[in-house]
C-alpha cells in the first residue's frame, strides 16, 4: 500500500508469514541502518541524513499493542 505524508509517498508492505513490517520512501537511495531497539531497524539516506524506511520485525505480535503509545 501507498501513502502520502508531508510530501513524501511511503510504501509499506507486510510480510504475515514473517510478522515482519516494511515501510520506505519511493525514491532508491543509498542508506546506512541502526536498530535503536530489538526488532526496529531504521535505515537513513547516506547522504542528507534523511530518514528513508524502516524494518519492524515481529509487527503483529508486538509492535501492534504499542501503536497508540508510539503516536502521543
Amino acid at each position: 500500500k501507498r501513502l502520502k505524508l508531508n510530501g513524501h509517498e511511503l510504501c509499506f508492505e507486510y510480510d504475515a508469514g514473517s510478522d515482519v513490517l516494511y515501510v520506505s520512501v519511493i525514491r532508491p537511495a543509498p542508506a546506512r541502518s541502526e536498530e535503536p531497539v530489538p526488532g526496529l531497524i531504521l535505515r537513513y539516506d547516506i547522504e542528507s541524513g534523511e530518514a528513508v524506511g524502516a524494518t519492524i520485525v515481529d509487527f503483529d505480535g508486538y509492535w501492534r499493542s504499542k501503536l497508540s503509545h508510539l503516536a502521543d
